[in-house]
């Protein structure tokens, strides 16, 4: 749908946060591994990034360095997550979670407010809500 919608479509896979690097498959093996820089490298501005996630985790995995479940950050999720949002302006954040579900996780209201209200519920209503507003 997302395709058809868009046009051009590429997917990476990330765990709880965008950090320094992400995946170019879902088994997220070592020799999939994308540098989140060379993505901002290979994709400018113009591009729309739609990042599916229920952002629940641990606060410390977004302002912490050293963060990260599976790896050392030197950089924190959130200065990760605030690098995304400067680099692509239509960037939005779907979370499969009910969005009255949201104020209970801390890390959760913390995306919210770090991708400046663009997180959307992963439902029809909420994916025509996302795409307004990257068509915006």
């Amino acid at each position: 749908a997302a395709r058809s919608e868009l046009g051009d479509l590429r997917t990476f896979y990330f765990h709880n946060c965008i950090y320094e690097q992400v995946w170019s498959g879902n088994p997220r093996r070592s020799d999939s591994e994308v540098a989140t820089e060379d993505l901002f490298r290979r994709f400018d501005g113009r591009w729309a990034v739609i990042v599916v996630g229920d952002a629940a985790m641990s606060p410390y995995e977004l302002i912490e360095p050293g963060g990260s479940v599976e790896h050392w950050n030197e950089d924190t999720g959130e200065s990760w997550l605030r690098r995304l949002a400067a680099h692509f302006p239509k960037l939005v954040w779907l979370n499969p979670s009910a969005a009255s579900e949201w104020r209970y996780t801390t890390s959760t209201r913390m995306i919210e407010e770090l991708m400046e209200d663009r997180m959307y519920e992963l439902t029809l209503g909420g994916l025509r809500e996302a795409l307004d507003a990257l068509r915006a």
